[in-house]
């Protein structure tokens, strides 16, 4: 998972050597909340819901799970 604590990334900049201006998009989420994740991937079934024009990425996933459809 990536940092969530705004001061933890600073630290982690500082540390390494890293401007952090140029990063001003990225710090800015942690300074002013966000929920943690773990990135910014695209994905193979979002890119191919875009390219389909698709309204969701259910319809492109080569393992979908629907609700209901299968029943044990």
């Amino acid at each position: 998972m990536r940092m969530d604590d705004y001061d933890e990334l600073i630290e982690a900049y500082k540390k390494n050597g890293i401007p952090h201006e140029p990063y001003y998009w990225y710090t800015d989420q942690r300074k002013y909340g966000s929920s943690p994740h773990g990135g910014y991937g695209l994905g193979l079934e979002r890119f191919l819901a875009w390219l389909a024009n698709q309204h969701t990425v259910r319809t492109c996933s080569l393992y979908p799970r629907f609700m209901g459809r299968c029943k044990p």
